[in-house]
């Protein structure tokens, strides 16, 4: 049986929701996110908000397993309009980050970002390869050297809605942002990303996705219609949960998650899919 053995590691800089994450060069990534609790991060770095007490960051970190004393210390920022709610995944030894939000215009964003390790150190830079649609609290994993983006919303005025919020039902334009499939080439990223055959089922926003056995699975969800019915609110858990095989380009539909909470998924040995945490509307 596969045994986890939890234990408290140091303190992030920050209270922090949203962030990117990713292990490069055998150190834990950390980037971007929003937060109300900023200890004292202000007094250490006071650009961290922007001139504000907290909210959105583009503040990012390393954190070396190897030397815990050292903690965790400051990498360049992560680029463009600080947000929270990005996809990530590390391929090839790159941390990418696309898409995410935040409270002003666009509000959603379409940007892939790539976070690398050289001679020279650390940098972000931003990639030729834009998605058609703003995407926020999507998921992605790697298979071999591609890509996989799915479980996207966006986060705009809904007509008729009082402000913004979240929908994974459709688009700001109509684009079903919960059911869209895309995959970039990381080693041609000028190519773009490239659509596929939609999920089936409820269209879902902050997935549950992890890559195993060169599969992409898509577990659970958060469905967030453009109009909730009367009485309720406006948010869904989803159940149903799917496998996509690259190699036919096809969907298959697995049993339902056993709980209805989103998670974090986190795939290990090739083998496992490992749950952590989630939510329950």
């Amino acid at each position: 049986m596969l045994r986890i053995d939890w234990r408290e590691g140091p303190e992030y800089p920050m209270g922090i929701q949203d962030a990117v994450i990713g292990v490069v060069d055998s150190r834990v990534i950390a980037g971007g996110g929003f937060t109300r609790w900023p200890k004292d991060v202000v007094q250490l770095y006071p650009d961290a908000f922007g001139g504000a007490p907290s909210g959105f960051t583009s503040l990012a970190f390393a954190f070396n397993p190897a030397d815990e004393s050292a903690g965790w210390t400051r990498l360049p920022d992560m680029p463009g309009p600080p947000r929270q709610g990005a996809a990530y995944a590390v391929v090839d030894g790159a941390l990418y980050a696309v898409g995410g939000f935040s409270y002003t215009e666009p509000l959603a964003y379409r940007e892939t970002y790539r976070l690398r390790r050289s001679e020279a150190g650390w940098l972000w830079e931003e990639l030729p390869c834009r998605l058609p649609f703003p995407v926020c609290e999507a998921s992605a994993a790697a298979i071999g050297q591609r890509l996989y983006l799915c479980g996207a919303g966006d986060y705009f005025k809904a007509p008729d809605a009082a402000e913004a919020d979240f929908h994974s039902q459709a688009g700001r334009t109509g684009e079903p942002v919960g059911s869209a499939l895309f995959v970039l080439d990381t080693r041609d990223p000028a190519a773009g990303w490239r659509r596929l055959a939609d999920k089936p089922g409820t269209p879902v926003v902050d997935a549950a996705v992890a890559a195993v056995g060169g599969k992409l699975y898509v577990l659970g969800g958060i469905y967030a219609p453009l109009q909730p019915r009367p009485g309720e609110g406006a948010y869904y858990n989803a159940a149903d949960s799917w496998v996509y095989d690259p190699a036919k380009g096809a969907w298959s539909q697995l049993s339902d998650m056993p709980h209805g909470a989103n998670r974090r998924a986190l795939a290990f040995a090739d083998r496992y899919i490992i749950l952590v945490a989630g939510y329950k509307y």
